[in-house]
């Protein structure tokens, strides 16, 4: 009874964890404070990315991939594999991705961090930054 009780918190537990990876890693610590129906000027050199959505929402989009990546790999039971991915993700390391499930052609993704959505994604500085202040690597 006791093994069964452990699991039933352990699942909730991880659970939870994904969660909260989702609602706090995408956000910056300081979005661009923008009043809808106002005129607001940014530096170009504050900026750092062409992304509108970012700018207004202080998300980033593709940190919620990263999320939605994280969150998928606890739900197949591969929660073992979230330290090496994100490990290599902080020292920026920019790898080849193909798509294994395309065999036998093994069809070229790019160049990313992660492969989601069968593409490759590749973070800003600003975003490997923000990932690597948020595990701690810095």
């Amino acid at each position: 009874m006791e093994d069964l009780i452990f699991l039933e918190t352990f699942q909730a537990k991880v659970k939870a964890m994904g969660i909260k990876i989702a609602e706090e890693l995408p956000q910056y610590k300081d979005p661009f404070p923008v009043k809808p129906g106002k005129l607001c000027f940014i530096k170009y050199s504050e900026l750092g990315t062409w992304d509108v959505d970012r700018i207004i929402s202080g998300r980033s989009f593709l940190l919620e991939r990263l999320c939605n990546k994280i969150n998928s790999m606890i739900c197949k039971g591969n929660a073992e594999g979230i330290k090496r991915m994100i490990d290599k993700i902080a020292t920026g390391r920019i790898k080849s991705l193909s798509n294994p499930s395309a065999i036998p052609s093994k069809r070229y993704l790019g160049r990313g961090h992660f492969r989601w959505d069968y593409s490759a994604v590749t973070l800003s500085d600003l975003e490997l930054e923000r990932v690597r202040l948020y595990f701690g690597y810095k």
